[in-house]
């Protein structure tokens, strides 16, 4: 997920404080791709694992609010090919700072931007998402 770094001139907006179709606006580019994310039923045990996701979210995201301070400096230690796969509308890590910000940060990366995607290219272009991903892997030798 491209957060996790404290990027400059950029203050990543307050999830916890939104409301469901605000999240959905932040995150997504096109709000139906949400739908991948509802679970097929509303049973207790389904409300209940859903509840457990966002708290260990808030456990590891609230402070510093979605940032690890000791993230920068460890991704230039990255010798993995890396393929960064960055959606055109963004709002909650925008392509400008922020995903030039990890290409740059990143030894070699490369950026693919999404152009109907928000924030999850994977929900919302996942077949241009496989495709960039095998096209990646066949170009660094490692399509398996």
């Amino acid at each position: 997920d491209p957060v996790g770094i404290k990027v400059d001139g950029w203050i990543y907006p307050f999830l916890f404080g939104m409301d469901i179709p605000e999240v959905v606006a932040t995150v997504f580019h096109n709000p139906m791709a949400a739908l991948a994310l509802a679970p097929p039923d509303q049973s207790p045990d389904t409300l209940a694992l859903q509840y457990r996701q966002g708290a260990a979210l808030a456990r590891v995201a609230w402070n510093p609010y979605l940032y690890d301070p000791l993230l920068r400096r460890r991704l230039a230690r990255v010798t993995a090919p890396t393929l960064l796969c960055w959606g055109a509308h963004d709002r909650l890590a925008p392509l400008e700072p922020c995903g030039n910000t990890w290409a740059k940060e990143i030894p070699g990366a490369r950026l693919r931007v999404f152009a109907e995607s928000g924030h999850v290219p994977h929900l919302e272009e996942p077949q241009a998402v496989a495709e960039a991903v095998l096209d990646f892997c066949r170009s660094t030798g490692d399509a398996r």
